[in-house]
């Protein structure tokens, strides 16, 4: 049967009404993006001009941080080209070509073939200079850290340009006693290498294994099978409560929509607006109905496959299913 046409209107309406809200949730969430990246800029914009006072004042040291903290609120070529030159001031040189190679790599996108030239030159004038840390490994599995840092095994056994200064070095692997070194890079142009050892077996952690030869069994194998069946009763309450509810919400609708009709005189043209108010219940509670439904359904079928599943004693589980009904028994 063919909804009355002051009903399809009122879900038109709703829609429409959705719709707006929608969209002026959506304009909300813009205006709040578009705020807090105005407000980022304004940030990055004072970070960047104190840094630049510092570095005319020779504070190098102080300047460096604010650049850093600028370019995180706000990228920008100019930031990366003055960061580079920071680095430089105060000796870190590989920091320095880096950002330099980062700020050619992002003139040649703005097609800004001045600032490309600038920091290709002063990367290039910047390379000689670098210090470099070579790093070699008797095992290629083991795990390098450097200050803290997890290093990629690409960098491994290569030259790798770094900042003059003091490096602390470990090497870890399974079953394995770390090894810790501290090595010291400094001297334009040095390189330095180093040696990991074969790592020591921890012997103290194989002697606090059990010696019986027998391997433990595992701890509390039941309990799986326990919070799979207390889960199972959880869901299947659930499942129950949501088919109740759909089962009274589904009675309702039937109920509004009876009383809708009886309001029509000439289905679906002429109808009370009392009629049309109860039609539109009725869709209400259908579909919160539908959803019980689907809800209950699912946590019904979901708590079955757990009780069958989580069993003890699978043999002890049956499942019935008849043309008339499905059954479960068994001791759980």
């Amino acid at each position: 049967m063919n909804l009355p046409p002051p009903l399809r209107a009122a879900r038109g309406a709703l829609r429409l009404a959705s719709g707006l809200c929608a969209a002026g949730l959506a304009c909300m969430s813009s205006d709040a993006w578009a705020q807090a990246r105005s407000e980022d800029r304004v940030a990055a914009e004072s970070l960047f001009t104190d840094a630049r006072r510092l570095m005319q004042a020779g504070d190098y040291e102080q300047a460096c941080p604010k650049l850093e903290a600028s370019r995180r609120l706000e990228p920008g070529l100019g930031t990366t080209l003055n960061l580079g030159d920071c680095y430089e001031k105060i000796g870190r040189t590989a920091s320095a070509w880096g950002e330099f190679r980062s700020a050619a790599a992002e003139a040649q996108k703005a097609g800004d073939s001045v600032r490309k030239a600038t920091a290709l030159a002063r990367a290039a004038a910047l390379e000689p200079r670098l210090s470099r840390l070579q790093i070699n490994v008797t095992d290629p599995s083991v795990t390098l850290l450097r200050n803290g840092q997890e290093l990629s095994p690409a960098v491994i056994g290569n030259a790798i340009p770094v900042d003059p200064g003091r490096y602390r070095l470990e090497a870890r692997a399974p079953g394995k006693l770390s090894w810790t070194d501290e090595v010291l890079v400094e001297g334009e142009s040095a390189t330095v290498a180093v040696h990991v050892p074969a790592l020591a077996d921890d012997t103290a952690a194989a002697q606090a294994l059990p010696s019986t030869g027998v391997a433990p069994e595992p701890a509390a194998a039941e309990e799986p099978s326990h919070a799979s069946q207390t889960l199972a009763w959880v869901l299947g309450g659930v499942g129950v409560a949501s088919v109740a509810t759909g089962a009274t919400f589904a009675l309702l609708a039937s109920s509004n929509w009876s009383k809708a009709e009886d309001g029509c005189t000439d289905l679906p043209y002429d109808c009370s607006s009392d009629a049309v108010g109860r039609a539109d219940d009725a869709s209400t509670q259908a579909t919160i109905a539908n959803v019980a439904f689907i809800v209950g359904g699912a946590a019904l079928g979901t708590s079955l496959v757990l009780f069958l599943t989580s069993s003890d004693d699978p043999a002890s589980t049956e499942l019935a299913i008849t043309p008339a009904s499905i059954s479960l028994r068994g001791r759980f």
